[in-house]
């Protein structure tokens, strides 16, 4: 077999072919013709430009090889008020419940005037050492007794 020497126009014609065939130094495309990235196999993406997604029901989304920026930033979310019957969103009144810089809900323990009236309803009977009870909040009305003070809550 004769050996034939390769020409100028041979080399152009094979650094042609290999370039059509291997992919580019550059792997920037436009497009997804040099394997981009899916769910099923690795391969390269695209870095979206898009805003970041609102609130609504959470997905993977679509593999479509185009990723978020690291610094991308969702913007704040919303929550609907609580129901009787559904979770959501509650307000402290700053009376009975507070809220404090670190987002911890707080009870406002009642006052001991609040829980006296509390533990004694009107029409309940106290009986003291002489001491009044209106004092404490309510209306009293002081009752006959032999023994210590009596009295009977009327409002």
């Amino acid at each position: 077999m004769a050996f034939k020497a390769l020409t100028a126009d041979g080399l152009r014609y094979l650094v042609a072919k290999l370039k059509s065939t291997l992919a580019p130094k550059s792997h920037a495309s436009a497009d997804t013709s040099y394997g981009a990235a899916s769910s099923g196999s690795y391969g390269h993406v695209k870095l979206s430009s898009s805003a970041a997604a609102a609130n609504g029901t959470a997905s993977a989304g679509t593999a479509n090889g185009i990723v978020a920026n690291a610094d991308h930033v969702h913007p704040k979310q919303a929550m609907d008020k609580a129901t009787s019957t559904a979770i959501g969103a509650v307000r402290p009144d700053g009376t009975t419940t507070t809220v404090d810089g670190n987002g911890v809900l707080k009870a406002i323990p009642p006052t001991d005037q609040a829980m006296f009236l509390a533990a004694h309803r009107v029409g309940s009977y106290l009986e003291t050492d002489g001491t009044n009870p209106t004092a404490w909040g309510g209306t009293w009305q002081q009752e006959p007794s032999l023994g210590p003070y009596k009295w009977k809550r009327t409002k």
